[in-house]
């Protein structure tokens, strides 16, 4: 019986009879033979072949091993065992994503701890610029697997708010080419993390938390079958999942002002606001889209930067702007003003810093979070509906005072 698997894996590949014999240092009637006649080459041949195709020995010559054989290779996959994820080191992560030439892959439910990692982050981002693949499986928080998950852990809810909090911190990556992002909605019996032929496998231990659960470091070996069994689950999960739309979905956000029926603060986050003018002195204005009211561009100052930093990225993510910061307008933080994001129940206490800019360059355009993006004027501004907060801040930045405002 013919070969199918390796006559194939030829013609993807481009590659002839006569190219692969020269390659590997054999005749061609051999290879011809492998091929039509299903003969089993020798070990060493066997290996040269998979080096040379890029795929695996078991793959090209199923029954070519014994049991004992692949269990031997299996063994010798196990690098190295971590009791706990929380005893990894910390830069093992980024090593692991570092080595990646063709292929990374996260598969967990939330994975909270490599979103918040900006050096992670930017690693990834640097990947998928050079070409690499780069897909994160994460766990639909609406589904039930995750609401069975959390109750598992002992986090009820907070599993579901990870995760969002996840999408909103992988803000800047999913919108970086080569990177896919997708929601699945299956049972984990390990987190799966993959730089081509190594991985770190968190094992899911029932009603404790991934964090406190072993972690295995694998390297595929040619022969071996353990590495394979978790690309392949990787695999799986990834066909049946779906994708996310690429922007960040907030959900409604809900602004209560000295009211007694507020929720409780639970969230204080440094964020911040921009008066951008452009030479004819107009104001750049954007309509969210969780609240439907114009706003001064702005937002959360991520981990690593400055509030500055935080409010040039801001504005041209939110308004396409290019804007140089020129001073301070004012610090509002006022207890009694809460934010509520429904999108993962965060409710905020107010903490802004007002800035004031001038336009720089860069065009209008909207955003995820941002319905309509305009240049006004001040009578114009002042009429559009906006909530108290941005309101008050507007009128402070129109007096044009030398000494700024704390609230």
């Amino acid at each position: 019986m013919p070969n199918e698997r390796l006559r194939a894996t030829l013609l993807e590949q481009g590659l002839t009879v006569a190219t692969l014999a020269e390659s590997i240092g054999v005749d061609h009637k051999t290879v011809e033979r492998w091929i039509t006649k299903d003969r089993t080459p020798y070990r060493r041949h066997r290996y040269a072949v998979a080096s040379r195709l890029g795929v695996d020995e078991t793959f090209l010559w199923p029954d070519a091993l014994s049991n004992e054989q692949v269990t031997a290779a299996s063994s010798s996959e196990l690098v190295t065992i971590y009791p706990h994820r929380s005893t990894v080191p910390r830069d093992a992560w980024g090593r692991l994503f570092a080595t990646a030439e063709e292929e990374i892959g996260i598969l967990v439910y939330a994975g909270l701890f490599l979103s918040e990692d900006t050096g992670i982050q930017r690693t990834l981002t640097d990947k998928a610029k050079a070409g690499v693949r780069v897909r994160i499986l994460l766990g639909d928080p609406d589904s039930p697997q995750v609401a069975e998950r959390g109750t598992d852990e002992g986090v009820d809810d907070a599993m579901s708010a990870k995760i969002r909090n996840a999408l909103v911190l992988y803000k800047k990556l999913r919108k970086q080419d080569g990177v896919e992002f997708r929601f699945h909605q299956t049972v984990l019996y390990n987190s799966i993390y993959r730089a081509d032929d190594q991985l770190l496998v968190n094992t899911h231990v029932y009603g404790i938390t991934a964090a406190l659960a072993p972690v295995w470091h694998l390297r595929r070996i040619a022969g071996g079958d353990l590495v394979n069994t978790y690309l392949e689950s990787f695999e799986r999960v990834w066909e049946s999942a779906t994708p996310i739309p690429g922007g960040v979905a907030m959900g409604r956000r809900i602004d209560y002002y000295d009211d007694p029926n507020a929720p409780k603060a639970n969230s204080l986050v440094p964020a911040v606001n921009v008066v951008v003018e452009n030479d004819k002195g107009e104001i750049l204005m954007i309509r969210r889209t969780d609240n439907d009211n114009w706003a001064l561009p702005g937002g959360a100052v991520d981990l690593g930067e400055s509030v500055t930093q935080a409010a040039i990225r801001e504005t041209k993510e939110e308004t396409g702007i290019d804007v140089e910061i020129t001073g301070l307008v004012g610090i509002y933080s006022d207890p009694k003003h809460v934010i509520h994001y429904t999108s993962n129940n965060e409710v905020r206490q107010e903490f802004t810093v007002l800035l004031r800019g001038r336009w720089s360059g860069g065009g209008l355009r909207t955003s995820d979070e941002s319905r309509d993006v305009c240049w006004l004027s001040a009578p114009e501004l002042l009429n559009r509906k906006m909530d108290r907060s941005m309101r008050k801040r507007v009128g402070h930045a129109l007096k044009y005072e030398a000494e700024a405002v704390v609230n």
